[in-house]
């Protein structure tokens, strides 16, 4: 009894110290006593709110290392009001970087539709079921993802996953028709054109894919971080080959990387 007794003060004592260090502008310092206050009294009285301030420093740094840590010990059951589905979610991707994707299942089925995080636990479910081969159960939990809340940057994400699933398998319709429903201004849109524009062009559809490629440029010059994508260039001179127009093939040849240079030489010779 003693003992416990102790240890609750000295929780309280550091929650206070977390409390006033955060106040500071310390967050680092507060990050590590809020720590301590969860793993030395987990059914302490200040744990719930401690953990809480926990993963709100955590979303602003980036750093779920303390964390991932504690989510490894605790019993979700105290948290469960306050932020079980975070634990939840951080033990299914600690499951994932572990690949035990069983785990990753069992962890993330806890998080309920209502959730604020089931779109984001759906998706790294789909991950999950891709990885195992489950092919339906990953279109159905990137489908849920999607659907969760279409707003959010992972539906873009879920969309264009849906589409490579279905052009892995070798359905072309099936992936253009989800490629395509990937919004404007989501920053997985340049994905989702090329992949597209392959999708066309496995299917014959050269002038789409050419249209697809077209739609990517324009989206590079608002983005110069994607600019001239050595992919894109190689597509647009394979559609060249393919519709035997030569000159065509050979100006994106030009712009090709230097580790291409001895690829680029070769169809140069065949374009001549």
């Amino acid at each position: 009894v003693l003992l416990a007794l102790t240890t609750l003060a000295w929780a309280d004592h550091a929650w206070d110290r977390a409390r006033a260090l955060d106040r500071a502008g310390l967050p680092v310092a507060a990050a590590t006593l809020y720590a301590e206050v969860v793993s030395a009294a987990p059914t302490g009285p200040h744990a719930p709110e401690a953990l809480s301030e926990l993963i709100d420093l955590a979303e602003t740094t980036g750093d779920w290392f303390l964390v991932d840590g504690l989510a490894s010990k605790l019993s979700l059951e105290p948290f469960a009001a306050c932020c079980g589905d975070t634990l939840a979610l951080r033990l299914g991707l600690l499951a994932f970087d572990r690949v035990d994707l069983t785990g990753v299942h069992q962890q993330l089925e806890r998080i309920p539709p209502t959730s604020p995080l089931y779109a984001r636990a759906r998706y790294v479910d789909g991950v999950a079921f891709n990885w195992q081969g489950r092919l339906k159960s990953a279109v159905r939990a990137f489908s849920d993802a999607f659907k969760a809340d279409p707003d959010d940057e992972i539906a873009g994400l879920a969309v264009v996953n849906i589409g490579r699933v279905y052009y892995g398998i070798g359905q072309y319709e099936n992936a253009v028709k989800y490629l395509e429903q990937v919004p404007p201004a989501s920053r997985y849109r340049p994905t989702a054109l090329l992949t597209l524009a392959w999708a066309h062009f496995v299917t014959s559809d050269t002038k789409r894919a050419l249209a697809d490629l077209d739609q990517l440029g324009q989206l590079d010059e608002l983005d110069t971080k994607g600019a001239g994508r050595p992919e894109a260039r190689w597509m647009r001179a394979l559609i060249g080959f393919y519709d035997l127009d030569y000159e065509a093939a050979l100006g994106p040849l030009t712009w090709l990387p230097v580790e291409l240079a001895a690829t680029q030489d070769e169809l140069a010779v065949v374009v001549a």
